[in-house]
């Protein structure tokens, strides 16, 4: 069994000596002139224990330190060398691309959190008639309705006022937007070189808007913006 770290650039010098998971040596394929991390097994099972997404993520942070890595989820594993190989020829253009994308970039993760009672307009009263009539339930539920459609269009506005300034300092970025207690999560693809300007401007923007808790979290790998080798749940063991 081959477990699969990360996708990396061709380099003629090999990877830093890593134990991998189990304390496997790693190595590195070369398939069409694109770099595989790769540790080989036999008979494990790669549950995500602390230990071993530990591993994962100290392989994939080594080898980024001197190359272009696209990591992979982790428990991608391959039965054998060849499983790899075709994967890789199906996706060869697509990985270029990709590392491309992600060369000399490491990725910012920002949370940010909210009070609903500070960001929204409070409910407006119920009007008053007989609260177990068919009419005033529909009604009630139709308030509900478009209060909860107008903190949808509030919190979309201000996650979009935020995403924009971090935006213009990134490369390539993705938002989600939550109906919970965080407004938003969004991730960062952003050049080694203006990892400092960006947490600035997390700063300023924390400071304008004092009803958030905005979180900024990494530089971590390019988790966010490496394309999928496999689905994590059908992989090729």
């Amino acid at each position: 069994m081959i477990y699969v770290y990360a996708v990396t650039e061709p380099l003629t010098r090999p990877p830093p000596p890593l134990a991998g998971m189990y304390d496997q040596p790693t190595e590195l394929l070369l398939i069409n002139d694109i770099g595989i991390a790769i540790s080989r097994h036999l008979g494990c099972i790669f549950t995500p224990t602390a230990d071993h997404v530990y591993r994962h993520e100290h392989v994939v942070e080594a080898l980024m330190k001197d190359r272009a890595v696209l990591p992979a989820r982790f428990g991608t594993t391959f039965r054998e060398e060849h499983d790899i190989q075709h994967l890789i020829s199906v996706k060869t253009e697509v990985i270029r691309a990709a590392l491309e994308s992600v060369r000399g970039c490491v990725e910012l993760g920002v949370r940010v959190l909210v009070s609903s009672a500070q960001v929204h307009d409070p409910p407006e009263p119920a009007p008053a008639m007989n609260q177990n009539s068919g009419r005033a339930w529909m009604l009630a539920r139709l308030d509900r309705e478009r209060q909860t459609e107008r903190d949808r269009l509030v919190d979309q506005a201000l996650a979009t006022s935020l995403h924009e300034p971090l935006t213009a300092l990134a490369r390539d970025a993705c938002l989600r937007l939550h109906p919970d207690r965080f407004l938003m999560t969004a991730a960062y693809l952003v050049p080694r070189d203006r990892t400092d300007d960006f947490a600035t401007e997390v700063q300023s923007l924390a400071s304008k808007h004092p009803q958030l808790r905005l979180l900024c979290t990494g530089p971590w790998p390019p988790y966010n913006f490496a394309p999928t080798l496999c689905d994590a749940t059908n992989t090729h063991a």
